[in-house]
């Protein structure tokens, strides 16, 4: 079963009225590196030349890009430890790194089981070279 990104306070949110917290769900499956863009785009409602990268993300989180994210408080992303986010998945890694540095204005939530992990121990699982599920 495919799952789309839940995006909760996304009916009605006015982009001069902040709310709180805009919620991504996208666990129930590992998601790829395309399909974590793909989601984020349409969850944030980013313009279509969005960078789909680490520093086009990071450039948004300043704020500016998105009108729907700059109405709300916080991103909190959740998705399951499988494909980018499986532990010790440089590309996941990274991306948690630009989580971290942005954390007053966005979060990720990783999953397994139905149960949310500890970042750092998860962060310091064993590196894969690879890089993960593109």
């Amino acid at each position: 079963m495919t799952r789309k990104p839940r995006q909760e306070a996304l009916q009605g949110a006015a982009p001069c009225a902040p709310s709180g917290p805009l919620v991504l769900d996208l666990r129930g499956r590992a998601i790829t590196q395309e399909a974590f863009w793909d989601a984020l785009s349409a969850g944030c409602q980013l313009p279509r030349w969005f960078g789909r990268n680490l520093d086009a993300w990071r450039d948004t989180l300043r704020r500016g890009m998105s009108p729907l994210l700059d109405a709300h408080a916080r991103l909190v992303v959740q998705a399951d430890a499988a494909g980018i986010f499986a532990p010790g998945c440089s590309y996941g890694r990274r991306l948690a790194g630009v989580f971290e540095e942005a954390a007053e204005r966005a979060c990720l939530e990783l999953y397994r089981d139905g149960m949310q992990l500890d970042l750092q121990a998860w962060r310091d699982a064993p590196h894969s070279p690879r890089g993960g599920a593109r």
